[in-house]
């Protein structure tokens, strides 16, 4: 008995956990891919040139547009803006 308990415990807390990292993945945006090398920039207006995400190359967008700039980040890189021309796809 003490060990079906166990396991148990052991199934809940492995489902939370995997519950947890779904909704933090989901909570995220939109993964989207950029269909020309784009530059990311501190302020929508290209204020302030962080990086460049090559083509095909991911971008998470965390906000929305603005001034015709959408914000998020490359991968494992800090949020920015890009232009929002029609250079996303597949989001």
């Amino acid at each position: 008995m003490r060990t079906s308990v166990r396991a148990g415990i052991i199934t809940v807390l492995a489902a939370a956990t995997l519950a947890l990292s779904a909704t933090s993945v989901s909570a995220g945006g939109y993964l989207c891919n950029v269909d020309r090398n784009t530059q990311v920039f501190r302020t929508a207006g290209n204020g302030g040139y962080m990086y460049t995400i090559p083509k095909g190359g991911g971008f998470r967008l965390v906000g929305y547009t603005h001034y015709g700039y959408w914000y998020g980040h490359g991968n494992g890189k800090p949020n920015g803006w890009i232009k929002d021309d029609g250079r996303l796809y597949n989001c």
